[in-house]
């Protein structure tokens, strides 16, 4: 294969006055269907007596904070707060259920046994405070809540206690603007507190016993000696359900007409009084002055 020559510009052949070619380097070959290995430069020499320096270190990567729960809040006060209801001490209040209603808020409150000691006090009105002022007015005041409970339940709770609460609940009646929910479950909690192993056909006596007439009249063919409570109380929604019902459904009565109603007798003589007259040959009448020739609505004489 010959070699191509070509011109260099700017130099020329003394000889016969033309440009002198220069032979072309042979173009590199191309490895077909091979790649070109990569020989690794080999490393300098480093002196082991020298320090070299470190590569820097790669910069860390920042996460996004990741949300999760806050953290808790010692010390602070977020929970909800309620005041206890407040007692007087009457004969129509219960001392207990009181009681058990200001610790089911005190729990609520995270009240100890020393902050229940110390709040109990804003709770009390009328005899109730000055039982309380007379307590803890003594050389030695009760030091504890459990105490102070004790003295509280000595003093305003009755006697015979269950006696108290069977006789409230036997003369327990439905009054007229009391709702029949109210009622079931008042009876129901009063059977609770008396005896909580009460069976339920006792239940259902005692809530039979408040009931108006009406309502025993519709359900009583739906009990049985096997009902209980919750029967009772499915029973007593139908019908009164069904009575409202009922009640929407009814069309109230016309009104009565206003004033005397129209005597058709009456109409029928003034119908025939007001007829015009005729004389035998066949001249009009006048029905309000009598005088022949015209009719009544041509009449133009003043009645007297």
């Amino acid at each position: 294969m010959r070699r191509q020559l070509r011109p260099r510009p700017g130099r020329a052949n003394a000889a016969n006055g033309r440009h002198q070619a220069v032979p072309l380097a042979p173009a590199p070959r191309q490895q077909r269907g091979r790649r070109q290995q990569l020989r690794p430069r080999p490393a300098p020499n480093v002196n082991a007596g020298q320090p070299q320096p470190q590569p820097n270190p790669p910069a860390p990567v920042v996460q996004p904070p990741v949300p999760g729960p806050a953290p808790a809040l010692q010390n602070l006060n977020l929970f909800p707060h309620r005041d206890p209801p407040v007692f007087r001490g009457s004969p129509q209040e219960d001392v207990v259920e009181w009681l058990f209603r200001f610790q089911q808020i005190a729990q609520l409150n995270q009240w100890n046994p020393e902050q229940q000691l110390r709040n109990i006090g804003m709770s009390f009105e009328g005899s109730a405070q000055k039982w309380h002022w007379n307590v803890m007015s003594r050389p030695v005041p009760p030091v504890t809540f459990d105490a102070l409970k004790e003295e509280l339940l000595r003093a305003f709770k009755p006697v015979n206690y269950e006696d108290h609460l069977e006789l409230k609940l036997r003369s327990r009646k439905q009054c007229v603007d009391e709702s029949f929910n109210d009622y079931f479950h008042d009876v129901v909690y009063m059977c609770g507190k008396i005896d909580p192993g009460m069976t339920e056909r006792s239940k259902v006596q005692h809530l039979m016993r408040g009931l108006p007439s009406a309502t025993i009249k519709a359900i009583y063919r739906f009990i049985t000696p096997a009902s209980n409570a919750n029967d009772l109380f499915a029973q007593v929604h139908v019908y009164l359900q069904g009575e409202a019902m009922a009640m929407r459904q009814e069309i109230p009565p016309a009104a009565p007409p206003i004033g005397p109603p129209p005597s058709t007798s009456y109409h029928r003589q003034e119908k025939v009084a007001n007829r015009n007259r005729w004389t035998p040959d066949g001249r009009p009448i006048c029905n309000r002055c009598d005088e022949v020739g015209h009719v009544g609505r041509d009449c133009y004489s003043t009645p007297e």
